[in-house]
């Protein structure tokens, strides 16, 4: 996982700026990248799609109210999809796409501190894809996991997307896309070591 999310990360230090621009500047309409974009990050339950880089390439390319809305979108999907997968196809289904570690961390992150989690989780790659699975193990109540499904959701989308455009019209878009990487990767990290030290000793 670790190597697919810096992906995007490499060719934009060695490359630079007028590499990362020319990625999004062919002649694929921006209706067409729009609902592509959206259709990635829906498909994030299944590939390990980043969603930070690619919501800020979108943005610079169409604008942050496109590109957010193609994040709310896509990533609701996606949260569906591994929330119904996990409640109706049961662990067995869920072990698929995330670690069994992966998946009793959440799911006792969440009974412990509630379905805020949801929303806690959404810019954090793995973690993000793992509470939804978490959460359909669980059982929680459809409501409140779609509401703060919809909110995390918004909140992430509009922070790359406004980091997209602003870094376009700054020319610093290849700097956006290496923020956009580690700074999810920190809140991973952050997420694990304080999991880790509240876990019962043996």
């Amino acid at each position: 996982m670790l190597v697919l999310l810096a992906v995007p990360v490499v060719p934009a230090v060695l490359l630079g700026e007028d590499w990362v621009r020319g990625l999004w500047s062919g002649e694929l309409p921006d209706r067409a990248l729009i609902v592509a974009g959206a259709a990635l990050l829906a498909s994030d339950i299944l590939l390990p799609v980043p969603s930070g880089p690619l919501l800020v390439l979108l943005a610079s390319r169409v604008g942050w109210p496109a590109a957010t809305a193609a994040g709310v979108i896509g990533l609701t999907v996606g949260g569906l999809a591994g929330y119904a997968l996990a409640r109706w196809g049961g662990r067995p289904l869920a072990v698929r796409w995330a670690a069994p570690d992966e998946l009793a961390r959440w799911e006792q992150a969440i009974a412990a501190n509630g379905s805020w989690m949801v929303l806690a989780s959404r810019p954090i790659p793995v973690a993000a894809e793992a509470v939804t699975l978490a959460a359909g193990l669980g059982r929680m109540t459809l409501g409140p996991f779609v509401g703060w499904l919809l909110v995390g959701n918004l909140l992430t989308s509009l922070v790359f997307s406004v980091l997209g455009q602003a870094a376009a019209q700054s020319e610093v878009l290849s700097v956006a896309v290496v923020l956009a990487v580690a700074a999810p990767l920190a809140l991973h990290q952050l997420a694990r070591n304080r999991h880790n030290r509240r876990a019962p000793k043996d």
